[in-house]
This record gives structure tokens, sequence and C-alpha cells, in this order.
């Protein structure tokens, strides 16, 4: 297993979410986000696509996530160091 301290990789350029399109991730959390998180924990039910595939499944066929698409070793991760 990888070391935990390592830093983890930027999430994949083709990676998408509506929250990209419509919320500033930027802000602080609102009252209502926080107490969700409260009393629910904290969890991701984001529905993620792939730029490049248009689905829930990349072009290696594993499935698209904000975990899964930010390994370096998927044969279509692309980050700022390798867009081609």
């Amino acid at each position: 297993m990888a070391n935990e301290t390592e830093k983890k990789a930027p999430p994949c350029l083709n990676l998408r979410f509506k929250q990209m399109f419509y919320k500033d991730v930027s802000a602080p959390p609102t009252e209502h986000e926080r107490e969700m998180a409260r009393v629910y924990g904290s969890w991701d039910a984001t529905a993620y696509w792939c730029q490049c595939t248009q689905g829930g499944r990349g072009p290696d066929e594993q499935p698209v996530n904000r975990e899964s698409c930010s390994r370096k070793d998927r044969g279509c991760y692309r980050d700022l160091s390798n867009l081609a």
C-alpha cells in the first residue's frame, strides 16, 4: 500500500461534477451544510462523470469518482504535467 504520508495527486482533468458549474467551492460552508455534516457526518454523494466517456466509467472501464481519479497509475489519468 502507498505511503499514507504521500501527498495525494490532484483529480484527473477529465473528472466532471455539477458543482463545478454552479458552486463556489472556495466559499466557506453555509450554516445548513455545517449542520448536515455535524448530524450525518461527511460523505461524498456527488455524481461524477468522465469528460472523455461522458459516463460513470473512464476509458479504462474503471469507476469515476474523486478518489479513483486521483491515482496516477490509471492509464487515462491527466494532470497539468501530461496534457497531451
